[in-house]
């Protein structure tokens, strides 16, 4: 619980600087469509939106990533 506050906290404010595309890295857990299990990916660039609806975050180049697949967002938006 502590983790997903965490994340929704560090994505208000990813939403309130989303005009500036400020950089970040999204960790995630991207499931393998071939056999069981997947992997832990990480993605760079800038937020294009977010989509609280559908639970996701689409980053500028198009990817998507599912919210409760992610476990850690890193910006400098957050120094400080």
């Amino acid at each position: 619980e502590d983790i997903k506050a965490n994340l929704n906290k560090k994505l208000g404010i990813i939403q309130a600087y989303i005009d500036e595309k400020p950089e970040v890295s999204i960790t995630y857990f991207e499931e393998d469509h071939l056999k069981d299990g997947g992997s832990y990916v990480k993605s760079r660039g800038y937020v294009k939106k977010i989509d609280e609806y559908r639970g996701l975050v689409i980053m500028g180049d198009g990817r998507e990533i599912l919210m409760k697949d992610m476990i850690e967002i890193d910006s400098e938006l957050f120094a400080g």
